[in-house]
């Protein structure tokens, strides 16, 4: 869903964002997900760096606008369609999929909710919905507008736009408060400085933090930090 500028592919398989990220949705699909049989949908997909996760839980499609992203997430021999879930018409039949993950796309959709509701249509009854999303406004740098956001969530917020609708909330909570000192002063106070790779120890080190924060979920949910990750229910 983002354009395909926003990304680094290579930065996705090797930096210490995109790696907690991963071991963060394993963490709560593990522990609110039953079998390994599902349906799976990830919405917004951009080349499929998730798709090798998330291929442990069921079968994986993807859905994308960009199109080059979706030449790249097809290069994985994964379904992948390219369109746009705000639009009208069905890219999928209604009520086909078990499980949809949205990693990182709902900030830069204008209309949320609508996005929302059409992933609710395409989920069976009782299926989960997986999200994250840029947290905390008071981060809102440079590096959001270069990225294409159009907001930073707080956690009322995305709360009701999951809830209008339709979903059922399981689980909310911000996520990299052991980071946050360094988001903040990258964000705010150093806009200049890019997203490229770390020097390996502090590679390793942000790792090895946020790591520990992921181990205490879902039983302790962070009041602050740069992330918020939710997972929502489709009523049956």
């Amino acid at each position: 869903m983002m354009a395909t500028g926003a990304y680094d592919v290579r930065a996705e398989a090797t930096s210490w964002w995109w790696w907690c990220r991963r071991r963060l949705v394993q963490r709560l699909l593990d522990h609110h997900v039953r079998g390994n049989r599902l349906h799976i949908l990830d919405v917004g997909c951009g080349a499929g760096g998730a798709f090798s996760l998330l291929q442990r839980y069921g079968s994986v499609a993807g859905l994308d606008s960009d199109r080059q992203a979706v030449r790249l997430a097809r290069r994985t021999g994964r379904p992948v369609l390219q369109g746009d879930i705000t639009q009208p018409g069905d890219l999928f039949p209604l009520g086909s999929f078990d499980l949809i993950t949205a990693l990182d796309l709902l900030e830069h959709i204008q209309h949320d909710t609508l996005a929302l509701w059409r992933m609710w249509r395409l989920l069976a009854p009782g299926g989960l919905l997986l999200l994250t999303v840029p947290a905390m406004p008071s981060l809102w740098s440079p590096h959001d507008v270069r990225l294409g956001h159009v907001r930073r969530y707080t956690a009322a917020g995305l709360a009701l736009s999951v809830e209008t609708a339709g979903f059922t909330l399981a689980f909310l909570s911000h996520y990299g408060i052991s980071v946050l000192p360094l988001q903040y002063l990258v964000r705010r106070r150093l806009p200049s400085v890019n997203g490229g790779p770390l020097p390996g120890p502090l590679d390793w080190a942000l790792r090895s933090l946020v790591s520990l924060e992921i181990l205490a979920l879902p039983a302790l949910r962070a009041p602050i930090g740069p992330t918020l990750v939710a997972v929502a229910r489709k009523e049956a």
